[in-house]
C-alpha cells in the first residue's frame, strides 16, 4: 500500500510546476499534512491517516479537485 501511495503522488505532483507546492508537516500525534498551492494561496490539509505519505497524497488531491471546480466556477463551458 504504501508504494503504491508514493508512486501517486509522484503522479499526482507532476500536475504542478516544481515550484507551486509548499508542503507542511504537522501535527505531533498525527502527520497532518498541509499542501499550500503558492499561486493561489490555496490551502488543503489532511490528517486522516497515520501515513504521512497518504496524508500528503489526500491534500494534494483535494487541492487539485479544489482547483478544478474553481476553474470551472470562473469558465464555465457552455
Amino acid at each position: 500500500m504504501h508504494s503504491s501511495r508514493l508512486e501517486f503522488w509522484e503522479r499526482l505532483t507532476r500536475c504542478f510546476e516544481e515550484d507551486e507546492l509548499q508542503i507542511l508537516v504537522t501535527g505531533t500525534t498525527s502527520p497532518a499534512v498541509k499542501v499550500v498551492h503558492r499561486p493561489t494561496g490555496i490551502e488543503t490539509t489532511c490528517d486522516q491517516h497515520n501515513s504521512q505519505i497518504f496524508n500528503r497524497s489526500q491534500a494534494a488531491l483535494d487541492l487539485l479537485q479544489r482547483l478544478f471546480r474553481e476553474s470551472v466556477a470562473e469558465d464555465p463551458v457552455a
